[in-house]
This record gives C-alpha cells, structure tokens and sequence, in this order.
C-alpha cells in the first residue's frame, strides 16, 4: 500500500463527527452526477432496511424470514467488499469491528439524513 494515496482524518470527538457527516451530506444535495446521487439513495435506503428490520425484530420479538434475509443478505455483502478492502490496505485486523459498526453505522446513517433534511446547519459562518 502506498501511504501517499491514503486519506487520515481524525475525529475529535462524536460531535465533531457528527457534524462533518451533516456537512457532507448537505453538500451533496449541489452534486449533480446521476451516478453519485443514486448510489448514496441506494446506501441510505438499504441503511433504512437495516433500522427498520432491526428495531422491528427486537419491538415485536417475532423472527420475520424476509426481513432477516434480506438483513443477512446485506452483511454479507457489506462483508466481503470490507475483507477486500482491508486485506489490500492491511487493515483485517479491524474486521472483529464488524458487526456492531454495521448496525451502528446504519443508524448513525439514518439519523444524519433525517438531521440534515430538518435542522440548517452553519459551517465557518456560513450557511449551508
């Protein structure tokens, strides 16, 4: 791997996240690429299968068969395009992460989404 090819940024804190992912989100209603919008709505819809599938499960405390198909179905997706990833960065040591980031970051998704359509946000005093 090429250390001059990678991106580091660090996170200061879980606001300071949460901001920069608001941020990037409102920035990205001025793309115009049909690719780059259709691939975030097919990230925040899946992201939306996830929420609802899970919190479905643990409300009615029944085992639905489409639902977790399609949940099992998406982390093993998700899986194998990180093992990629992180075997060609040599990064697998961070795949025991797996399985709690996938349904956080699923969450964290939704809640981004739905903070930045509802909330203005100010970045450097600017509107954005």
């Amino acid at each position: 791997m090429n250390p001059f090819l990678s991106v580091i940024t660090k996170s200061v804190n879980f606001k300071f996240y949460l901001y920069q992912r608001i941020r990037w989100f409102k920035k990205s209603s001025s793309l115009r690429n049909f690719s780059t919008l259709s691939f975030g709505l097919l990230i925040f819809l899946a992201s939306c299968m996830v929420v609802f599938s899970t919190v479905y499960q643990l409300v009615t405390l029944q085992f639905n068969i489409p639902l977790s198909l399609s949940l099992i179905l998406k982390m093993v997706i998700d899986f194998l395009l990180l093992f990629l990833i992180a075997r060609k960065f040599e990064k697998g040591h961070l795949l025991i992460h797996f399985l709690y980031s996938f349904f956080l970051t699923a969450f964290l998704t939704v809640f981004i989404v739905l903070i930045g359509w509802m909330l203005p946000i100010e970045w450097k005093h600017r509107k954005i």
